[in-house]
């Protein structure tokens, strides 16, 4: 999406993946002429290395282009690690995230006191990285990264599904499910 800040990558070509209710990517494209909130850096079907962040509690669509900005800096950061590699980042939203308090709209974010949310998550993340995995051949390095609740997500898909990464990271992690 075209951005106010010409000089971030975020205001530059960004990639967005339509998603289905299965958590299945069923269109990618640059869409910097559209009103769409990107959701990734780089071009997932042809990068080297690909990132996918899990986010976690809290996470909705209101906070997509926080996540997008996140994913943005992420890509930033393995360019100049490795200028001579390929890179591409994408956040992934594709399970319902249990929600920040104050629980205005009902008790939501006590979903975090169960694995139930994450478990829904995790066969629907490992759904979308055998979609990028088909989408290039097996041949990119591809590391989930993830966060808070989202890395008992990553966990479940990982245990629970097979998730076909190369790598898995989690970062403050309340537990690891599975």
């Amino acid at each position: 999406k075209e951005g106010a800040d010409q000089n971030r990558i975020v205001s530059r070509r960004m990639q967005f993946v339509e998603i289905d209710p299965a958590g299945e990517a069923i269109h990618a494209g640059w869409a910097p002429h559209l009103d769409l909130e990107p959701i990734a850096a780089g071009d997932l079907g042809s990068a080297d290395n690909v990132a996918v962040v899990v986010p976690g509690f809290g996470t909705d669509a209101e906070s997509a282009g926080y996540q997008a900005d996140r994913a943005a800096t992420l890509y930033e950061a393995a360019r100049f690690v490795d200028p001579g590699a390929s890179n591409a980042t994408m956040f992934w939203i594709g399970y319902d995230a249990p929600d920040n308090a104050p629980w205005d709209e009902g008790w939501d974010g006590a979903g975090v006191v169960t694995e139930s949310m994450s478990t829904a998550g995790g066969e629907r993340l490992a759904d979308t990285v055998d979609g990028l995995r088909a989408g290039d051949d097996d041949r990119s390095h591809l590391t989930v990264i993830g966060h808070s609740y989202g890395s008992t997500t990553t966990g479940h898909a990982a245990h629970d599904h097979g998730l076909a990464a190369d790598e898995i990271v989690f970062v403050g992690s309340p537990g690891v499910g599975g």
